[in-house]
């Protein structure tokens, strides 16, 4: 299942980490939330990731894959 995040609070939050987009920690509390939720929705488990991070249209190309 792909997600697409635009202006993502989490990320203006993360900008003081050095690291790229996806891998600070704000992104993973808020793949951690997004897992959750489908997991609550479903009953099943899924691992989210960031497939790409458009700067220019503050936007996060996301994936949610089954465990």
């Amino acid at each position: 299942m792909q997600i697409r995040i635009k202006g993502c609070e989490f990320n203006h939050l993360g900008q003081v980490e050095s690291s790229p987009v996806g891998q600070r920690s704000i992104c993973f509390f808020g793949f951690g939330l997004i897992e959750k939720s489908l997991e609550r929705l479903t009953g099943r488990q899924f691992r989210v990731e960031l497939l790409h991070h458009d700067a220019d249209e503050d936007c996060c190309h996301e994936i949610a894959r089954l465990r």
